[in-house]
């Protein structure tokens, strides 16, 4: 899969939340069974992964601390990476192929006061 075939954009930056779409959101094929079950596995993943491994995490905060400008995160799923990396004060662009996991990041997002002024 290459970046235009990505349906949902994220872009997370100055501590603001937007959804871009990038191409139609066409569910070609996706019939209800499939979709809840996507909905289950966004589901079980968040459950399951509730926050970034802590030496991960730091390992991204050092890439970070030596980034000059903006950083770009693919597959940021549910914000697990995305959100602390806001939470620190860098202008964070994440995407995903999923609609669901997106849709995780962006209410993490909006619950987060620090985040969503």
């Amino acid at each position: 899969m290459n970046f235009a075939n990505f349906i949902h954009f994220l872009k997370c930056k100055n501590r603001n939340f937007n959804v871009i779409f990038l191409i139609n959101n066409r569910r070609d094929g996706m019939n209800k069974q499939s979709e809840s079950y996507r909905e289950l596995c966004t589901e079980f993943y968040v459950l399951d992964n509730p926050h970034a491994p802590l030496d991960a995490l730091r390992y991204y905060l050092a890439c970070a601390a030596e980034a000059n400008g903006s950083i770009l995160e693919p597959m940021c799923g549910a914000g697990r990476f995305l959100i602390p990396l806001i939470e620190e004060g860098y202008d964070v662009t994440g995407f995903d192929n999923s609609p669901h996991m997106l849709e995780v990041c962006r209410n993490k997002c909006f619950e987060k006061k620090s985040i969503h002024n």
